[in-house]
Protein backbone atom coordinates (compact mmCIF):
# COMPACT_ATOMS: atom_id res chain seq x y z
CA UNK A 1 0.00 0.00 0.00
CA UNK A 2 1.50 3.36 -0.94
CA UNK A 3 2.32 5.88 1.78
CA UNK A 4 2.21 9.63 1.59
CA UNK A 5 5.01 12.10 2.11
CA UNK A 6 3.84 15.63 2.92
CA UNK A 7 5.99 18.71 2.49
CA UNK A 8 6.35 19.98 6.09
CA UNK A 9 7.04 23.55 5.00
CA UNK A 10 3.73 23.91 3.19
CA UNK A 11 1.41 21.81 5.34
CA UNK A 12 -2.24 22.61 5.92
CA UNK A 13 -4.33 24.05 3.13
CA UNK A 14 -1.19 24.60 0.99
CA UNK A 15 0.08 21.03 1.41
CA UNK A 16 1.82 19.32 -1.43
CA UNK A 17 1.64 15.56 -1.13
CA UNK A 18 3.48 12.91 -3.09
CA UNK A 19 2.86 9.16 -3.13
CA UNK A 20 5.70 6.86 -2.14
CA UNK A 21 5.75 3.08 -2.20
CA UNK A 22 7.34 0.91 0.51
CA UNK A 23 10.99 0.41 -0.32
CA UNK A 24 11.34 3.65 -2.26
CA UNK A 25 14.76 5.23 -1.92
CA UNK A 26 15.29 8.84 -0.89
CA UNK A 27 15.85 9.56 -4.58
CA UNK A 28 12.44 8.11 -5.45
CA UNK A 29 10.78 10.06 -2.67
CA UNK A 30 12.68 13.23 -3.56
CA UNK A 31 11.67 12.91 -7.20
CA UNK A 32 8.01 12.47 -6.22
CA UNK A 33 8.23 15.52 -3.97
CA UNK A 34 9.97 17.52 -6.67
CA UNK A 35 7.06 16.74 -8.95
CA UNK A 36 4.73 17.89 -6.16
CA UNK A 37 6.38 21.30 -6.20
CA UNK A 38 9.54 21.28 -4.05
CA UNK A 39 12.99 21.50 -5.54
CA UNK A 40 15.23 19.93 -2.90
CA UNK A 41 14.70 17.21 -0.30
CA UNK A 42 17.29 15.66 1.97
CA UNK A 43 17.44 12.56 4.12
CA UNK A 44 17.80 13.06 7.87
CA UNK A 45 20.99 11.35 9.04
CA UNK A 46 19.40 10.45 12.39
CA UNK A 47 15.91 9.14 11.58
CA UNK A 48 16.32 8.62 7.81
CA UNK A 49 13.17 10.67 7.06
CA UNK A 50 13.03 13.05 4.12
CA UNK A 51 12.91 16.75 4.96
CA UNK A 52 13.02 20.03 3.11
CA UNK A 53 15.95 22.30 3.95
CA UNK A 54 15.16 25.74 5.37
CA UNK A 55 13.88 28.39 3.01
CA UNK A 56 14.62 32.11 3.25
CA UNK A 57 12.09 34.11 5.29
CA UNK A 58 9.29 35.77 3.36
CA UNK A 59 9.59 39.48 2.58
CA UNK A 60 6.63 40.32 4.83
CA UNK A 61 8.00 38.64 7.97
CA UNK A 62 7.61 40.93 10.98
CA UNK A 63 9.33 40.31 14.32
CA UNK A 64 7.99 42.25 17.31
CA UNK A 65 9.09 42.30 20.93
CA UNK A 66 6.32 42.63 23.55
CA UNK A 67 6.28 43.22 27.30
CA UNK A 68 4.02 41.27 29.66
CA UNK A 69 1.08 43.70 29.35
CA UNK A 70 1.09 43.42 25.56
CA UNK A 71 1.57 39.66 25.76
CA UNK A 72 -1.53 39.30 27.95
CA UNK A 73 -3.58 40.88 25.16
CA UNK A 74 -2.16 38.32 22.69
CA UNK A 75 -2.87 35.23 24.82
CA UNK A 76 -5.67 33.81 22.63
CA UNK A 77 -3.45 34.11 19.54
CA UNK A 78 -0.52 32.53 21.38
CA UNK A 79 -2.68 29.60 22.48
CA UNK A 80 -3.91 29.08 18.92
CA UNK A 81 -0.36 29.09 17.53
CA UNK A 82 0.80 26.77 20.35
CA UNK A 83 -2.00 24.28 19.62
CA UNK A 84 -1.11 24.29 15.92
CA UNK A 85 2.63 23.95 16.61
CA UNK A 86 2.23 20.87 18.80
CA UNK A 87 -0.52 19.27 16.74
CA UNK A 88 -2.71 16.49 17.99
CA UNK A 89 -2.11 12.99 19.20
CA UNK A 90 -4.88 10.40 18.66
CA UNK A 91 -7.00 10.19 21.79
CA UNK A 92 -5.54 13.38 23.26
CA UNK A 93 -7.76 16.20 24.49
CA UNK A 94 -6.21 19.22 22.76
CA UNK A 95 -8.22 21.59 24.96
CA UNK A 96 -6.37 20.19 27.99
CA UNK A 97 -2.97 20.77 26.36
CA UNK A 98 -3.93 24.29 25.29
CA UNK A 99 -5.38 25.03 28.74
CA UNK A 100 -2.15 23.88 30.44
CA UNK A 101 -0.13 26.11 28.09
CA UNK A 102 -2.43 29.07 28.84
CA UNK A 103 -1.86 28.56 32.59
CA UNK A 104 1.94 28.39 32.18
CA UNK A 105 2.05 31.33 29.79
CA UNK A 106 -0.20 33.47 31.99
CA UNK A 107 1.86 32.68 35.10
CA UNK A 108 5.03 33.61 33.21
CA UNK A 109 3.68 37.13 32.62
CA UNK A 110 4.50 37.89 36.28
CA UNK A 111 8.18 36.98 35.88
CA UNK A 112 10.91 39.60 36.12
CA UNK A 113 12.14 40.83 32.73
CA UNK A 114 9.45 38.90 30.82
CA UNK A 115 9.74 39.35 27.07
CA UNK A 116 7.77 37.90 24.16
CA UNK A 117 8.96 37.86 20.56
CA UNK A 118 6.30 37.25 17.90
CA UNK A 119 6.78 36.39 14.24
CA UNK A 120 4.05 37.33 11.78
CA UNK A 121 3.69 36.80 8.06
CA UNK A 122 1.01 38.82 6.31
CA UNK A 123 -0.26 39.79 9.76
CA UNK A 124 -0.78 36.17 10.89
CA UNK A 125 1.07 34.93 13.98
CA UNK A 126 3.30 32.09 12.76
CA UNK A 127 5.56 31.70 15.78
CA UNK A 128 6.67 33.09 19.10
CA UNK A 129 9.15 32.71 21.92
CA UNK A 130 9.12 34.07 25.44
CA UNK A 131 11.42 34.10 28.39
CA UNK A 132 12.33 35.89 31.60
CA UNK A 133 14.95 36.16 34.33
CA UNK A 134 15.44 33.16 36.62
CA UNK A 135 14.28 33.97 40.16
CA UNK A 136 16.82 33.54 42.98
CA UNK A 137 14.50 31.22 44.95
CA UNK A 138 13.64 29.03 41.94
CA UNK A 139 15.98 26.14 42.78
CA UNK A 140 16.71 25.59 39.12
CA UNK A 141 20.16 24.22 39.85
CA UNK A 142 19.20 21.97 42.81
CA UNK A 143 20.54 18.43 42.60
CA UNK A 144 23.32 18.99 40.06
CA UNK A 145 25.83 16.19 40.03
CA UNK A 146 28.72 16.54 40.42
CA UNK A 147 28.35 19.44 42.84
CA UNK A 148 29.18 22.67 40.96
CA UNK A 149 31.77 25.15 42.23
CA UNK A 150 30.68 27.53 44.97
CA UNK A 151 28.72 30.48 43.61
CA UNK A 152 27.72 28.69 40.41
CA UNK A 153 24.09 28.32 41.47
CA UNK A 154 23.64 31.75 43.06
CA UNK A 155 20.92 33.59 41.20
CA UNK A 156 20.42 37.33 41.43
CA UNK A 157 17.20 37.64 39.47
CA UNK A 158 19.07 39.01 36.47
CA UNK A 159 22.06 36.70 36.00
CA UNK A 160 20.29 33.92 34.04
CA UNK A 161 17.63 34.24 31.36
CA UNK A 162 15.23 31.38 30.71
CA UNK A 163 13.87 30.70 27.23
CA UNK A 164 10.62 29.24 28.53
CA UNK A 165 8.71 28.58 25.32
CA UNK A 166 9.25 28.54 21.59
CA UNK A 167 6.47 27.58 19.18
CA UNK A 168 6.23 27.69 15.41
CA UNK A 169 3.13 26.71 13.45
CA UNK A 170 3.53 23.39 11.64
CA UNK A 171 3.25 25.03 8.22
CA UNK A 172 6.40 26.99 8.99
Amino acid sequence: MPGHVTDPLTAGDRARTATADPGDTIGDIGEALDQAGRRTWRLCTTCRSPYAPPVPPPDDLTLTQHDSAEAADLMDELCDAYADAYGTVPGEDTREKSSAFRERATAALQAVNYSLLTARVSGRLVGFAFGYSLRPERGWWDGLSPEPPEGFTEETGSRTAVLAEISVRRAW
